[in-house]
């Protein structure tokens, strides 16, 4: 349950800040809702999956209301990198992009947790 919740409040905030502030600005909840804690991967596909919700989410609204006019021009321009032509190839991959910059930043802000918050057992005085 903790993991869903983890996944909703990065993408609902992740979907808020991204109209107000620049594209990297989805990796700032992925990292600070890493920083409460939980394990480093849990944390990094919350952040992933996260962040790739909202972006997909997203695209796939701007793609509906456009009638995948702009979607079907970029597919032709990687056709022959990726060898499709199917608009929804394009949605996977952008929020793929976004997952991994919300997996980064929740990694980083566990290992952030787990340097400053959490008690180092010393192995030096066993």
């Amino acid at each position: 349950m903790k993991f869903l919740l983890k996944i909703l409040s990065i993408s609902f905030l992740a979907f808020g800040l991204q109209f107000i502030l620049p594209w990297w600005a989805i990796a700032i909840p992925a990292f600070v809702i890493a920083l409460f804690g939980g394990g480093a991967f849990t944390n990094f596909l919350a952040g992933f999956f996260g962040n790739g919700l909202a972006w997909f989410i997203y695209a796939a609204y701007l793609d509906y209301q456009t009638q995948s006019i702009l979607s079907k021009k970029v597919v032709l321009l990687f056709y022959d990198s990726i060898k499709t032509s199917e608009p929804l190839h394009l949605l996977i991959l952008t929020a793929s992009v976004a997952g991994l910059v919300g997996a980064m930043s929740a990694l980083s802000g566990t290992y952030l947790n787990k340097i400053f918050v959490q008690k180092q057992d010393n192995y030096y005085r066993k």
